[in-house]
């Protein structure tokens, strides 16, 4: 786009607002760090959507990464009968307290509408205190069950769920609304790690880089 003489400066100045990735990748065609991506298939128009009124007879997750001062994320999400899941939600904030955070989910909640709390199964480890981090949301009426968090699986699954087929149909997709942007800026730069060798030619588990990966891992 930076070489074109016929754009509109408003147009312009949109795409230079958009992420900092974005912008290189589409706007500067500099996919210098697109090698190595875990989701190399993301496309931001393919799998942001228009928000619409989601039914209450979808099911309804809420899924939680714990985090303090790396940053807490919270997705809601609901999947229709053909397994197509839906991300229109998200909570992303760093030193909150879970009071504060619980007080927020049950404001997004939807009334009539059952839903799931799926979280990483480290909240029910016990803490020197005796206390849990899922002790400490049932204080606030949220039970959060343990989450299958294998991360093989996982990376595949999501994959799986973001690569479109011939039609460009996928199975998941995000609403574009304002509070989705730090799952936005996370999945366009989540990488794997620099592969590594152990004993003689068997390549090490590869996954992903743990740094700015609080809503891929909800994911």
């Amino acid at each position: 786009y930076s070489d074109n003489p016929y754009l509109p400066p408003d147009y312009i100045t949109e795409l230079l607002s958009m992420p900092e990735v974005w912008v290189r990748r589409y706007v500067f065609c500099n996919w210098d760090d697109f090698a190595g991506l875990v989701y190399p298939m993301f496309d931001d128009k393919v799998h942001f959507v228009r928000p619409w009124n989601i039914p209450s007879w979808y099911n309804h997750y809420v899924v939680y990464d714990y985090g303090y001062k790396n940053p807490t994320a919270i997705l809601f999400a609901a999947a229709d009968k053909e397994g197509k899941l839906f991300v229109y939600d998200m909570i992303y904030e760093t030193e909150t307290l879970i009071a504060d955070l619980a007080a927020r989910v049950h404001g997004k909640l939807r009334a009539g509408v059952n839903h799931t709390f799926l979280a990483d199964p480290s909240i029910l480890r016990t803490e020197r205190d005796g206390t849990t981090i899922a002790g400490e949301w049932e204080d606030y009426g949220i039970y959060w069950e343990p989450a299958k968090n294998d991360k093989r699986a996982g990376y595949d699954r999501v994959g799986r769920y973001l690569s479109p087929d011939e039609n460009s149909y996928c199975r998941l997709v995000f609403f574009n609304v304002p509070q989705m942007e730090p799952l936005r800026d996370e999945i366009i730069d989540y990488k794997w790690k620099e592969l590594k060798y152990g004993h003689g030619d068997r390549p090490l588990f590869e996954e992903a880089v743990k740094v700015g990966d609080d809503a891929m891992d909800c994911l």
